[in-house]
């Protein structure tokens, strides 16, 4: 992605921020430009950022725009940084995804006005950018197809086998069955339909095989390859590569640049080495290899679609590549107190999903923006292990799939399971770290885990008691902070119990005992004074060391700085 920043004042700390995320987060090429280079650069950049008021920038770039499909993405950023606005391009340029990431980032407040992305919709274009294809059809079919999705009504997404894309919120997948329904639909395919009121999602699958004699000139081999894919009912939008002789490559580099296609040379040698009966008496007899256009497509690791077809001077054959999306699982940690504490990573992962699973509680933390993407099944206690195999068996199929935690996923949470079971089906995957509950809970007591500390879970739910016992007595014997979660269940106070009788063993009954609830309400009391009916399992307690100081609801415990 390349991307231009013009900055209308000088703000230098703020264009640094915005070059630095989205060079180091978004692996995008950017660079700073003056006013007077947006025009010269228009064809050659995808998105444009502004730093600036929003009346300027419609006055700079109104002129230059011509078509959504093609025109670069525009977002404006005023000069405090408190907006990101996303201008042109919210969705066939991903500016409403960029906004909302580049806002978590900075601190700032994304403006989306497009109503899908106001809902968390996808629309067409942005299926079709996140699947890597190419968006094919007339405007009034996408705008209806767009209103059905924003209403609420799910639009059929047909695909043409061996494709299999993704699901999405808002369509029904299908496979095409030769029935062209009555209502607008998406088609995900390489073939041209005829007479349906459909949009096509085209993939770049597709690879073209020719040789050609001498002389032939380049309108002449473009006349032709538009008749075959013409008869054939093939879309050029479809088309990845071209292969021929290494030693004529160069006279299709028109070609490459006019349809965004690459040039690919096989060798003679190369292409004698392809077994197969191919019949091609004119490549036999004057080069001494079995044929070009189909030998080439195998020697590319095509499937042929199309035999050769013998056009005057020119020989074609058309081969597919496979097609596969790479699906990713996101493991999203999202903080304590609702989304107060997320991280602009949780947020951006959370945007980049199409689905988002999790206990029901957690899902309730979720923006309400996003709320179409949340996926409710399984999502009880007891139900984690079916919860994981779904998300992954959602990203086996190519989607990006949040499951998302509250505090950190990794403390007592679903990291465990999910990761086996992902690594076994060869799932990539990203953990998202957040503000766990027992640093949390630090942040509203004081100082107690300033000098070490570690943390357990009561609940016996996975892990025998009998081990959590032997963990307790271990630490208590220490100077060690120690973070208590799960710390009581309905009908099982006798835990309580057994914590405040192992350490008033080794530290005492007035050792100061801090309690952080799930509303962030804070408060200390000594250890003889904890009681069932004090906790729950949404609260989190930290036994501090037997040094510690209290201050009213402070905690203070040395570190060993000279004061």
């Amino acid at each position: 992605m390349r991307m231009s920043i013009i900055e209308v004042l000088p703000n230098n700390s703020l264009s640094t921020e915005i070059k630095e995320f989205f060079t180091k987060e978004k692996g995008a090429e950017v660079v700073n430009i003056r006013v007077e280079e947006i025009a010269e650069l228009w064809d050659k950049t995808d998105v444009f950022i502004l730093i600036g008021s929003l009346g300027i920038a419609v006055r700079l770039f109104s002129p230059l725009l011509k078509d959504k499909m093609s025109d670069p993405g525009i977002m404006v950023v005023d000069s405090k940084g408190n907006f990101c606005i996303a201008l042109c391009g919210g969705h066939q340029k991903r500016i409403n995804v960029l906004a909302r990431s580049l806002s978590h980032f900075i601190g700032a407040q994304a403006v989306i006005t497009t109503a899908s992305d106001e809902r968390g919709l996808f629309s067409p274009e942005e299926v079709a950018t996140r699947i890597g294809g190419k968006l094919e059809g007339d405007r009034k079919t996408l705008r209806k197809i767009m209103e059905h999705i924003v209403q609420g009504k799910e639009v059929d997404f047909f695909f043409d086998p061996p494709f299999c894309p993704p699901a999405f919120p808002g369509y029904r997948l299908r496979e095409w069955k030769e029935e062209a329904p009555g209502e607008e639909f998406l088609f995900f395919g390489e073939r041209i339909l005829k007479g349906s009121e459909g949009v096509a999602i085209r993939p770049k699958t597709l690879v073209l095989g020719i040789g050609f004699r001498k002389n032939i000139s380049t309108e002449e081999i473009e006349k032709a390859i538009q008749d075959f894919f013409d008869k054939n009912a093939y879309s050029l939008a479809s088309l990845e590569e071209i292969v021929t002789l290494e030693r004529k490559k160069q006279s299709l580099l028109a070609l490459s640049e006019k349809w965004g296609v690459t040039i690919e040379g096989v060798s003679e040698e190369e292409l004698r080495q392809v077994e197969g009966n191919f019949q091609s008496p004119c490549a036999q007899k004057h080069l001494n290899i079995p044929g070009l256009a189909e030998p080439a497509l195998i020697l590319r690791g095509c499937k042929i679609l199309v035999e050769k077809a013998v056009y005057p001077g020119i020989t074609l054959a058309l081969g597919r590549k496979k097609w596969r999306r790479e699906g990713l699982l996101y493991l999203v940690s999202l903080g304590i107190e609702g989304n107060k504490n997320f991280t602009p990573q949780a947020w951006e992962a959370l945007e980049d999903s199409e689905w988002i699973l999790g206990y029901h509680k957690y899902l309730d933390l979720i923006p309400p923006h996003l709320h179409c993407r949340i996926l409710r099944n399984y999502s009880a206690m007891g139900e984690e292990v079916k919860r994981a195999e779904l998300a992954i068996s959602l990203a086996e199929r190519g989607n990006r799939v949040s499951l998302v935690s509250s505090g950190d996923v990794g403390v007592f949470g679903m990291v465990s399971p999910t990761l086996e079971i992902a690594s076994q089906r060869g799932i990539s995957w990203k953990i998202i770290p957040g503000v766990s509950a027992c640093l949390y809970a630090a942040s509203r007591l004081g100082s107690p885990l300033v000098s070490g500390f570690a943390a357990v879970s009561l609940s016996d739910y996975l892990v025998p008691w009998e081990k959590i016992q032997r963990d307790l007595e271990y630490l208590a014997a220490t100077e060690l902070a120690v973070a208590i979660y799960n710390v009581v269940e309905r009908g099982k106070e006798e835990k309580v119990t057994f914590l405040k009788s192992i350490f008033a063993k080794y530290r005492g009954d007035s050792v100061p005992v801090g309690l952080v609830r799930a509303s962030g309400e804070a408060e200390v009391v000594p250890l003889r004074e904890l009681e069932p009916h004090y906790v729950n399992m949404q609260c989190t307690l930290i036994i501090a060391p037997s040094c510690a100081k209290v201050e009213g609801k402070t905690i203070l415990v040395e570190r060993g700085y000279l004061l």
